[in-house]
């Protein structure tokens, strides 16, 4: 389970403990995009990136609705 603080830190829900995995930063384009905590090391999981994109898509779904609204495609 994937958590994002007040402060856009993206957790992860390992045993009895959260864990720092990264962070959603707003871009220029008001889409937020997901950096890793690189430190960590170790691999990434197929189903891990499928969860984070899921997360990513969910934060930016209402910039994108308003981005297509304005812009006459939805």
């Amino acid at each position: 389970m994937y958590v994002v603080s007040r402060d856009n830190v993206v957790y992860i829900f390992g045993g009895l403990k959260e864990v720092r995995i990264g962070e959603l930063v707003m871009l220029e384009s008001g889409y937020y995009e997901f950096f890793p905590d690189l430190e960590r090391g170790g691999y990434w999981s197929t189903w891990m990136l499928r969860d984070i994109a899921d997360l990513v898509d969910e934060t930016n779904a209402e910039w994108d609705a308003q981005v297509k609204r304005d812009l006459g495609g939805a």
